[in-house]
């Protein structure tokens, strides 16, 4: 996915205008822009859980402290963003390493952790739609930055830029996820950074390394909702410099006003309702992509101004919406029925490979005139 943005440098809501219409878009920039929220609002509870253990302030002094760093952060754009991320990501995986050093050598634990009988077709659903989110609100936006493709680069090279984004949000999903079950088997506390409040010095600054490293990549992840409301925005009215730090306030504000009702505690419900969306969305998008042969486009094939409300839903928008309701549809059967084939099968991402498969059978036998914009 992330090769897209190297070939057309768009945010993904932009550069699917030619498969789900610019009317099927402006919808997907609703949809993600509320998922991407409520992430923001998860990542920023998970800050304040660390906060209220290190500072003996009123809680709702912790949340202005967060949502105004936030603001400031997004406010100053992604170009500033995109340094101190450099230094922040580093940062974070020092201090991370360190709580990680300090929880073993503490602790101590032993493997295998227990018996427990895993419904494993529900948790690799949750680890793959933890994936995805990486995409759909970090290299949507990243990867406009990265270095464009050029027609004579190595094969080596260009493997080496699709596979590290995946590589690196995959290994550190499954890296996260270990430590923090071995904390919460051995500690009853999933965040390290907890249990590094009240131990020793150096895992006090620890745990605050990690807040400061969370504020700065929260603000990342808060800005692809940001360019996608700001989109849809400047879709409806003329373009206005007060419309993105506009935007930038209330989105913020609505983040830490669900921080604040602690979203946290339906973590897994928001990743269900994520995966139930995103799913569809890029299985359907990228057989279009490859299909249709989008990357051989120009930019401005992806600038539509529709001039009737037939224009808003151009072809293949129609069918692509259909598919992807489809595949919401058959991830909602997941939520209602306890047959046993679920226990061990990801159930929201085949049902979206499946949509994805119907989509391309609809296209050849359609013709493939029907995928192209008429």
């Amino acid at each position: 996915m992330t090769e897209m943005g190297r070939t057309i440098p768009l945010i993904s809501v932009v550069a699917s205008r030619l498969t789900f219409g610019t009317g099927g878009s402006i919808l997907f920039s609703v949809v993600f822009s509320i998922l991407s929220l409520s992430w923001f609002a998860v990542s920023f509870d998970v800050g304040i859980d660390i906060l209220r253990r290190l500072l003996d302030f009123r809680e709702m002094y912790l949340f202005i402290f967060m949502g105004i760093s936030e603001f400031i952060l997004v406010l100053f754009g992604v170009r500033l963003m995109e340094k101190l991320y450099y230094f922040s990501a580093s940062f974070f995986i020092i201090m991370y390493g360190y709580l990680t050093y300090h929880l073993i050598t503490r602790f101590g634990f032993s493997l295998p952790l227990g018996g427990k009988s895993f419904n494993w077709g529900n948790d690799i659903d949750l680890l793959l739609t933890a994936g995805i989110l990486g995409w759909a609100f970090e290299f949507s936006t990243i990867s406009r930055f990265c270095k464009r493709l050029q027609s004579n680069e190595g094969s080596i090279r260009k493997i080496l830029y699709m596979l590290a984004p995946s590589v690196g949000v995959m290994t550190a999903i499954f890296f996260f996820g270990t430590v923090g079950m071995i904390s919460y088997h051995i500690t009853g506390h999933w965040n390290i950074a907890i249990i590094g409040t009240s131990h020793s010095l150096f895992s006090t600054i620890a745990a605050f390394g990690v807040v400061l490293s969370i504020i700065s990549h929260n603000a990342m992840n808060l800005y692809p909702s940001i360019t996608k409301v700001v989109y849809m925005v400047n879709e409806i009215i003329a373009p206005h410099p007060l419309i993105q730090p506009s935007v930038a306030l209330a989105l913020t504000g609505l983040g830490t006003v669900l921080a604040m009702n602690n979203i946290l505690s339906h973590y897994e419900t928001y990743l269900q309702v994520a995966g139930a969306m995103l799913f569809p969305f890029t299985f359907i998008f990228i057989v279009d992509w490859y299909t249709n042969e989008r990357y051989k486009m120009a930019l401005s094939d992806f600038s539509i101004t529709p001039g009737t409300c037939r224009d808003i839903f151009l072809r293949p928008a129609p069918l692509a919406l259909l598919c992807f309701l489809f595949g919401v549809v058959l991830s909602y059967y997941k939520l209602t029925t306890s047959y046993w084939m679920l226990r061990y099968v990801p159930w929201e991402y085949c049902s979206s490979v499946l949509s994805g498969v119907i989509y391309y059978i609809a296209l050849k036998l359609l013709g493939h005139r029907y995928g192209m914009r008429s």
